[in-house]
């Protein structure tokens, strides 16, 4: 189990991001907070993160792209997939 972790939340909408990180910040944990996957790949190729969040609908590159090239990067690193508009196809390529 992971006590503090080092998080990273990509997320396009501004309050949603915010308060994500706020509450992986309130329980103890690091927290950046992005709004697109071209600036995860930045950040993830400075630093490691244990976790990163990622909502799947993002400008440029979607949260799927993403999960793929952060596990090029960093393949321990663990992402989950956040969405608003789930469907059983993109929970299957998300797996």
């Amino acid at each position: 189990m992971i006590n503090h972790a080092n998080i990273l939340i990509v997320e396009d909408e501004a309050i949603a991001r915010e308060n994500l990180a706020h509450v992986m910040t309130a329980e103890g944990h690091t927290a950046t907070a992005v709004g697109s996957g071209t600036e995860a790949l930045q950040k993830i190729g400075k630093q490691d993160f244990e976790l990163v969040l990622t909502d799947l609908m993002l400008p440029g590159m979607n949260g799927i792209e993403l999960l793929e090239h952060i596990k090029e990067i960093q393949p321990s690193t663990q992402v989950i997939v956040i969405t608003g508009h789930a469907t059983v196809d993109t929970a299957v390529i998300a797996m």
